[in-house]
């Protein structure tokens, strides 16, 4: 579990890096790391912790089970940034709750979900 926990954040910083490499050159790839890092552990360990310990205690290990929590956690990620930012700025902004970055916080945590399932439930 802590290498499933160490490693799946990680996937979509691989994903997003691939992309830049690909399509602008590589060059902000080390903001991608370093925005992966303040949210994607931080989201484990207070999210997905939790999450992980309930999905095992009700014998829930399908894959399915986990991307769902994990798209879960990734719109849990992005809304508590958004409310967190936009009502520190000027108020909660209705548009932001619906932004094409709520798909990608969803994408997101549902990768890193199969990546930590793949690790740590599927190789035992």
């Amino acid at each position: 579990m802590l290498i499933g926990l160490a490693i799946a954040p990680m996937t979509p910083t691989l994903l997003l890096g691939l992309f830049s490499v690909f399509f602008v050159g590589g060059r902000d790839i080390r903001w991608i790391a370093n925005m992966n890092a303040m949210l994607g552990y931080p989201a484990a360990i207070v999210f997905g912790i939790p999450a992980y310990l309930y999905l095992e205690r009700n014998n829930y290990r399908a894959v399915q089970h986990y991307m769902f929590a994990g798209a879960c956690m990734g719109a849990l990620t992005y809304y508590s940034i958004i409310v967190w930012v936009s009502l520190s700025a000027r108020g909660l902004q209705s548009n932001l709750l619906l932004s094409p970055f709520t798909f990608l916080g969803i994408f997101f945590g549902a990768l890193s979900a199969t990546a930590f399932w793949l690790i740590a439930v599927k190789s035992p």
